[in-house]
C-alpha cells in the first residue's frame, strides 16, 4: 500500500538553517518522540551535489534507525527510508520500509 504524506510548517529561522537540521539525519532521533528510544543504527550518506555541508544526505542516501513500537516494552523495530528526491533548501522525499 503506497502512501504520501506532505507536510509544512513555518517556523522563524532562515530556511537554509531548517533545511540542514532536518536534511541532517543524525536529528532523527532529536525528533521522534522520546520513549520510542530511536537510535541511528545504519547510514548511508551521499551529500547532495553543490551542497557545501556534508552533513545532509542526498539522492540515493539510506538511513537506517531501530525504535521501540512499545515503549514498555524490550524490542525494537527497524525502520529503513531511502532518499529519492532532493532540492536543496526546497524538499527532499524519501520511501520508507
Amino acid at each position: 500500500m503506497a502512501s504520501h504524506l506532505a507536510c509544512e510548517q513555518w517556523v522563524p529561522f532562515p530556511i537554509e538553517r531548517v533545511f540542514a537540521f532536518f536534511s541532517n539525519p543524525e536529528n532523527l532521533p532529536r525528533i521522534m518522540p522520546a520513549p520510542s528510544g530511536t537510535k541511528l543504527t545504519g547510514l548511508n550518506r551521499l551529500p547532495p551535489p553543490g551542497v557545501s555541508s556534508d552533513q545532509a544526505a542526498g539522492f540515493v542516501s539510506t538511513i537506517v534507525t531501530s525504535f521501540r513500537v512499545f515503549p514498555f516494552l524490550p524490542m525494537r523495530a527497524q525502520w529503513v527510508a531511502r532518499v529519492t528526491q532532493f532540492e536543496s533548501n526546497q524538499y527532499f522525499a524519501e520511501v520508507q520500509d
